[in-house]
């Protein structure tokens, strides 16, 4: 589940900015979003997981996962049987 949510994000974000860098893009403005881009790329993956571990997991379940809670809970996606935010999986 977390690798297609992943795929669903990045998919259309990658090619997005592809678009934009090679065909829409002022000339004065490709060369650092290019390489801002291949900086990005260059961070292994462990980092950016670590990343959202210690920062996005309590932010998201402090401010956004109530909220979801409250309006979409009735989905059964969003149900408050695992308030910290680890994990997709449901206990039973």
């Amino acid at each position: 589940m977390s690798s297609f949510l992943g795929l669903l994000l990045a998919v259309p974000l990658a090619l997005g900015l592809a678009v934009f860098l090679t065909e829409m893009c002022p000339h004065r403005l490709r060369a650092p979003l290019a390489f801002i881009t291949e900086l990005l790329a260059a961070i292994p993956s462990v980092i950016y997981g670590l990343w959202a571990v210690f920062v996005l997991v309590p932010l998201l379940r402090e401010h956004v996962n109530p909220l979801l809670i409250q309006s979409l809970g009735w989905t059964g996606f969003f149900s408050d049987d695992n308030p910290t935010g680890l994990g997709f999986w449901r206990r039973v």
